[in-house]
């Protein structure tokens, strides 16, 4: 899984989430805004109000499920969760939280393993092991023969 791009799922499902329950008070108060105006003071059919306290309260469903699917994503990003389970959220994202949060995540759910900090470790050895052979070598601790040698050996490892 592709760690960074898993982050920027969970950002955005953070986001969503924020979005989502601003737009739940927002549908809360329209009551309160349209009975400040005295014109529209009751003018309004009561039908309309529960329409908006609804859509209300489906946004602050949404916005918990953003929530979750932050929380659970980012639990696959530290290895605490499957790949699959970070896939299904990330699909859910796609509806929940915007289409860049959900492409992230699938990308990231799917994306090959990442360079590990072992295999950079290795590489680091390796690099050491030659100039250390180098250095034993130039000190004329070791001959020509010997140096190629080992030399091949370090390289072959690889």
């Amino acid at each position: 899984m592709n760690k960074t791009f898993l982050l920027v799922a969970v950002i955005f499902a953070v986001l969503g989430a924020l979005s989502g329950v601003s737009a739940a008070f927002q549908f809360f108060g329209f009551r309160t805004i349209f009975e400040m105006d005295p014109e529209l003071a009751g003018q309004v059919p009561e039908w309309i109000y529960s329409m908006f306290n609804a859509l209300g309260f489906v946004m602050l469903v949404f916005a918990a499920l953003n929530i979750v699917a932050a929380v659970r994503i980012n639990a696959a990003r530290k290895d605490n969760a499957s790949r699959k389970e970070a896939l299904g959220w990330s699909i859910y994202l796609l509806f929940g939280a915007g289409l860049i949060g959900g492409i992230f995540g699938i990308l990231g759910a799917n994306a090959k393993h990442e360079v590990s900090a072992a295999a950079l470790s290795n590489s680091n050895s390796l690099e050491n092991d030659l100039k250390a052979l180098d250095s034993l070598f130039n000190k004329g601790l070791i001959s020509d023969a010997e140096y190629q040698e080992r030399r091949s050996k370090l390289i072959n490892r690889v």
